[in-house]
């Protein structure tokens, strides 16, 4: 059996109305994307997409840390679309 690839959890915001979300989303990994979501830089009534394609798994408690950034978004005026979210 080969070993899978599995890349660490990750965002990154390419512009002011695009955020690039990859890899696993996991408990293991939560860490890595949590503590750096303070520091998005979005203006309020701006509309987001956010590219979720690249999110290779998604656990219960990083789908929590993702609701709730929409959630905070959101409450800030900003308008968010999530785009490439797998079932």
């Amino acid at each position: 059996m080969k070993p899978v690839a599995v890349a660490p959890a990750a965002w990154a915001q390419p512009s002011d109305c695009e955020l690039t979300l990859s890899g696993c989303w996991t408990a293991f990994n939560i860490s890595a994307i949590a503590w750096p979501l303070p520091l998005l830089q979005i203006a309020a009534a701006t509309r987001v997409t956010a590219d979720a394609s690249g999110i290779q798994a998604l656990d219960s408690a990083d789908a929590w840390l993702l609701q709730g950034l929409l959630l905070h978004l959101r409450g800030e005026g900003v308008a968010v679309e999530v785009r490439g979210l797998r079932r």
